[in-house]
């Protein structure tokens, strides 16, 4: 990335100027213009291409939440920094809305100040190299798709292993596409591993990652029949995993010892990540594969690699959003210093819940994601309310656009329906939710907790599921002894 660059825009041209020195100071290498009125700088955006801009709210004529929203319509990209002497959590909420990544009051402390700047360039680092990474995502699947359409009008003329390899390719733009789609870490690395098995018709697949010394490999997923199973660590030293330190790409060996235990033929493939080998891509076969066939190994994990990477920019974006998001209760915490805490608490029991009750990681980090969000509806209304309902529609009002908290959207949603009508056609993470959320709601008035445990019996089959009820009396129970 070259020299970050920040615009500041405010009419208070001495506060302007010292806020510039302030942070060249702190950080030579930073561009900065200034800037005392949203025209000027409008025109000079194109020109000047800003990463981050700390924009006044009160400017003459064009005011900062219109400026703000024709910096993002041009670069939904470019961080933007609300500033104000006239603090408003109406304003904040509006500018949170439009696309602000933060909100600063003045008067400010310049270590705030410098904070916020250090954190929303680094988030726009990190979204200009997701930016490269998608597209040169985007490039390697055209090549294969343009590989594969060249391969085909040849297919006539080739003979059986051309088209066996026509196949092999077919199937790996298949793949490539199905594991580029996959987000999800836990996912991808069970995923890998069956793809691989399936493109090459190998009889098993296992992928490896470094450890924090990198002086060992750990298996982390396997697929189809391998001699050494998940968990196991393997030295870096010994070939062919030696190609997860090494500059070799793709290594094969016809018999190698694992432990007690000799495997092969094997062939392994570098993993990378940010120009740097993460780990290897491994494959278990009857035969040794032909030059045609590692090179396919080769392509296929630079594809994975890809996609391991893609898939942790995502999980990093997901906490800037979820950060974003949390921010919300910080600024209700001065009316109820309690909700922040809240959230985090009903997300810890939703977790022990829904594992009580054999949910998948996945459901669970939904679960707990519509605990930390449920009270950020609150934050937007004047007056404390009882009224449930109405606190999910203003929640929903804010985050609805968030894609990944649909799904715990759906969960609180449903979380009002009684038992006693739709039984288990209400979603189990939603029975699970209305459990905990009104105990949580009780035990906060100082109820005994003996008196919300007899409410929740009360409550079984008319309002809540009886085997949640259940379920939940044995988390608690377990928490007590």
């Amino acid at each position: 990335m070259e020299n970050p660059k920040i615009m500041i825009v405010d009419d208070e041209e001495t506060l302007a100027t010292f806020l510039a020195k302030v942070l060249k100071e702190d950080n030579p290498d930073f561009e900065i213009d200034v800037k005392i009125t949203g025209e000027e700088a409008l025109e000079a955006l194109p020109e000047f291409l800003p990463d981050l801009v700390l924009l006044d709210i009160r400017l003459p004529k064009k005011d900062g939440t219109e400026v703000l929203k024709e910096i993002k319509d041009f670069d939904r990209d470019i961080q933007v920094v609300m500033m104000t002497g006239y603090a408003s959590l109406d304003t904040a909420v509006a500018s949170l809305r439009e696309g602000a990544y933060d909100y600063v009051n003045k008067p400010f402390e310049t270590s705030q100040v410098k904070s916020i700047v250090k954190n929303a360039i680094e988030r726009r680092l990190l979204l200009k190299e997701r930016e490269i990474l998608i597209a040169d995502l985007s490039e390697v699947n055209e090549k294969l798709a343009e590989a594969n359409t060249m391969l085909k009008e040849k297919k006539a003329l080739a003979d059986k292993a051309l088209e066996n390899r026509i196949g092999q390719l077919s199937k790996l733009n298949k793949v490539s596409h199905k594991i580029n789609a996959q987000v999800n870490i836990e996912k991808l690395i069970k995923l890998i591993p069956e793809a691989t098995t399936n493109l090459f018709g190998i009889s098993g697949s296992i992928i490896l990652f470094l450890n924090e010394d990198k002086s060992n490999l750990i298996i982390k997923g396997c697929a189809g029949n391998t001699p050494i199973p998940v968990g196991t660590k393997i030295s870096i030293k010994t070939s062919p995993f030696d190609v997860s330190v090494t500059k070799k790409s793709v290594e094969q060996v016809r018999k190698v010892k694992i432990g007690k235990t000799d495997v092969g033929p094997i062939v392994c493939s570098s993993l990378s990540s940010g120009g740097k080998n993460i780990g290897a891509l491994c494959v278990f076969s009857q035969e040794e594969m032909d030059k045609d066939s590692l090179q396919l190994l080769n392509t296929f994990s630079s594809t994975a690699s890809i996609a391991l990477e893609n898939a942790s920019l995502f999980d990093d974006l997901q906490r800037s959003s979820l950060e974003v998001i949390l921010s919300l209760l910080l600024i209700k915490r001065f009316k109820d210093p309690l909700l922040k805490e809240q959230a985090e608490r009903l997300s810890e029991l939703a977790e022990t819940v829904s594992k009580e009750m054999g949910v998948d990681k996945e459901d669970i980090k939904n679960i707990q994601y519509a605990a930390l969000i449920h009270d950020i509806g609150k934050v937007v209304l004047p007056e404390e309310t009882s009224d449930y309902k109405l606190v999910f529609e203003k929640t929903s009002n804010i985050i609805g656009h968030v894609r990944f908290l649909r799904k715990a959207l759906n969960i609180i949603k449903h979380s009002f329906e009684d038992f006693s009508k739709k039984g288990e056609k209400i979603p189990l993470l939603s029975r699970i939710f209305s459990v905990i959320n009104n105990f949580d709601e009780l035990a906060r008035k100082d109820k005994d907790i003996s008196e919300v445990i007899k409410f929740l019996d009360k409550e079984k089959g008319k309002k809540f599921d009886p085997k949640v009820v259940e379920s939940f009396k044995k988390v608690l129970k377990s928490k007590v002894e």
